[in-house]
């Protein structure tokens, strides 16, 4: 039996997935991008940034080598939900 993933994705706004990163040095995780150009607070894999750093240090399109595993293992089974 395998748990159902939510996807909660305000309408109207066109969505992306980008890599942010909490601080220098940490893995990358997804997280939703906007296109007003905000970015979600939460990544997939439930991470949220520091609240004394403020919001993702950064944010990135690819995954170079520091992908978090949790983000990974929950993007491949969000784009092939019958594996």
């Amino acid at each position: 039996m395998s748990a159902a993933i939510s996807f909660n994705i305000p309408i109207g706004l066109p969505v992306s997935w980008r890599y942010a990163q909490r601080t220098s040095g940490a893995k990358l995780h997804l997280v939703r991008a906007y296109g007003d150009g905000s970015v979600d607070a939460r990544a997939l894999c439930g991470m949220v940034p520091s609240p004394a750093r403020g919001n993702w240090r950064m944010t990135i399109n690819v995954p170079l080598a520091h992908a978090c595993r949790s983000c990974t293992r929950l993007w491949q089974l969000k784009e092939e939900p019958n594996r």
